[in-house]
Protein backbone atom coordinates (compact mmCIF):
# COMPACT_ATOMS: atom_id res chain seq x y z
CA UNK A 1 0.00 0.00 0.00
CA UNK A 2 3.24 2.36 -0.16
CA UNK A 3 2.83 3.03 3.69
CA UNK A 4 6.03 2.48 6.07
CA UNK A 5 5.81 -0.28 7.67
CA UNK A 6 8.40 -1.23 10.70
CA UNK A 7 8.80 -5.05 11.81
CA UNK A 8 8.71 -4.49 15.75
CA UNK A 9 6.53 -4.63 18.45
CA UNK A 10 3.87 -1.81 18.65
CA UNK A 11 5.17 -0.75 22.27
CA UNK A 12 9.00 -0.34 21.56
CA UNK A 13 7.97 1.95 18.51
CA UNK A 14 5.54 3.97 20.59
CA UNK A 15 8.39 4.01 23.36
CA UNK A 16 11.04 4.96 20.99
CA UNK A 17 9.17 7.78 19.32
CA UNK A 18 7.69 8.78 22.95
CA UNK A 19 11.06 9.05 24.27
CA UNK A 20 12.59 11.44 20.87
CA UNK A 21 9.52 13.43 20.98
CA UNK A 22 9.75 13.99 24.66
CA UNK A 23 13.03 15.24 24.15
CA UNK A 24 12.58 17.64 21.56
CA UNK A 25 9.59 18.88 23.74
CA UNK A 26 11.92 19.33 26.28
CA UNK A 27 14.93 21.23 24.94
CA UNK A 28 12.88 23.35 22.52
CA UNK A 29 11.21 26.15 24.57
CA UNK A 30 10.36 28.34 21.65
CA UNK A 31 10.31 26.98 17.98
CA UNK A 32 9.42 23.85 16.04
CA UNK A 33 9.55 20.28 16.31
CA UNK A 34 9.44 18.56 12.60
CA UNK A 35 8.92 14.48 12.76
CA UNK A 36 9.43 13.04 9.19
CA UNK A 37 8.45 9.06 8.62
CA UNK A 38 9.98 7.60 5.47
CA UNK A 39 9.74 3.93 4.12
CA UNK A 40 13.00 3.15 5.89
CA UNK A 41 13.72 5.56 8.48
CA UNK A 42 12.31 8.70 10.89
CA UNK A 43 13.84 12.23 11.54
CA UNK A 44 13.02 14.22 14.43
CA UNK A 45 14.52 17.87 14.30
CA UNK A 46 13.81 20.43 16.79
CA UNK A 47 14.96 23.91 16.69
CA UNK A 48 16.25 23.81 20.35
CA UNK A 49 19.58 23.96 22.31
CA UNK A 50 20.70 21.27 20.41
CA UNK A 51 23.44 18.43 21.88
CA UNK A 52 25.66 19.70 24.34
CA UNK A 53 29.34 18.37 23.74
CA UNK A 54 30.28 17.37 26.68
CA UNK A 55 27.33 14.65 26.50
CA UNK A 56 28.47 13.69 23.16
CA UNK A 57 31.72 12.73 24.63
CA UNK A 58 30.31 11.07 27.10
CA UNK A 59 31.17 13.42 30.44
CA UNK A 60 27.54 14.18 31.10
CA UNK A 61 25.65 11.58 29.43
CA UNK A 62 22.44 11.84 27.04
CA UNK A 63 19.67 10.80 29.95
CA UNK A 64 17.64 8.00 30.36
CA UNK A 65 15.25 8.26 27.78
CA UNK A 66 17.86 8.41 24.84
CA UNK A 67 19.23 5.44 26.55
CA UNK A 68 16.24 4.02 26.00
CA UNK A 69 15.86 4.82 22.44
CA UNK A 70 19.51 3.43 21.72
CA UNK A 71 18.48 0.25 23.94
CA UNK A 72 15.33 -0.35 21.74
CA UNK A 73 17.58 0.40 18.29
CA UNK A 74 20.22 -2.55 19.24
CA UNK A 75 17.83 -5.22 20.24
CA UNK A 76 15.80 -4.59 16.57
CA UNK A 77 18.90 -3.90 15.04
CA UNK A 78 18.34 -0.17 13.95
CA UNK A 79 20.54 2.82 13.74
CA UNK A 80 20.37 5.67 15.48
CA UNK A 81 22.09 9.00 15.18
CA UNK A 82 21.82 13.08 17.16
CA UNK A 83 23.28 15.51 15.84
CA UNK A 84 23.22 19.09 16.12
CA UNK A 85 21.05 20.91 12.64
CA UNK A 86 21.47 24.19 11.44
CA UNK A 87 18.89 25.34 13.24
CA UNK A 88 20.92 24.99 15.73
CA UNK A 89 18.48 22.30 17.40
CA UNK A 90 18.98 18.83 17.60
CA UNK A 91 18.09 15.85 14.57
CA UNK A 92 17.29 12.58 15.93
CA UNK A 93 17.76 10.07 12.77
CA UNK A 94 16.58 6.06 13.50
CA UNK A 95 16.75 4.32 10.17
CA UNK A 96 14.87 1.40 10.34
CA UNK A 97 16.81 -1.18 7.73
CA UNK A 98 20.78 -2.04 8.06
Amino acid sequence: NGEPTVNAPLPAVKILLGNLIKNAFTYTEQGRITIILNTSNVVISDTGVGIDPDAENGQKGYGLGLLIVKDICRKYNWSVELSNNRANGCDATVDFIN
